[in-house]
């Protein structure tokens, strides 16, 4: 089938890129170091805890935790940066970046293939879920303004 030879190519286009990507963060913590994790830190409150669980996993794992933080949020972006910050080796490095990514792009794309496959179930179900979601949205919504007017009254 056709989708499988072009599925080679956009895992292929995809991994590359993402190296590519992983690379320039990872550079970009070698040459910045931890100032960049605190400038981050300071303007992406969330971001403390992603960073502090990068930092665990590199002590505790080693290499194998870049090829693993590809599969987790957040982690897959700030393990490059930590990788630099600790001066892992570049090679090694990617290399392990390579493979996790690839893994990730595999799986997104065989998502997708089955998903394409599937549209039109997945259709049905989405309209009959959306008037719900929609409906929670407002409420925590509604919650939030609710509970920031208490806060300003106080």
């Amino acid at each position: 089938m056709n989708i499988f030879r072009y599925s080679w190519v956009y895992l292929d286009n995809l991994s590359r890129t993402g190296v590519i990507g992983s690379i320039i963060n990872y550079y970009l913590g070698y040459k910045l170091g931890d100032p960049l994790l605190s400038f981050i830190k300071s303007k992406f409150p969330k971001a403390k805890k992603s960073i502090k669980s990068s930092y665990k996993w590199l002590i505790r794992y080693d290499k194998m935790s870049v090829m693993l933080s590809r599969l987790v949020p957040l982690a897959r972006t700030f393990i490059s940066i930590v990788a630099g910050v600790t001066r892992m080796n570049i090679v090694v490095f990617t290399l392990y970046s390579t493979i996790g990514i690839s893994i990730w792009n595999t799986i997104l794309i065989g998502m997708g293939y089955v998903v394409g496959n599937n549209m039109e179930l997945i259709t049905k179900a989405l309209k009959n879920y959306s008037f719900i979601l929609v409906l929670i949205f407002i409420t925590g919504t509604i919650f939030y303004f609710i509970i920031n007017l208490k806060k300003e009254k106080k």
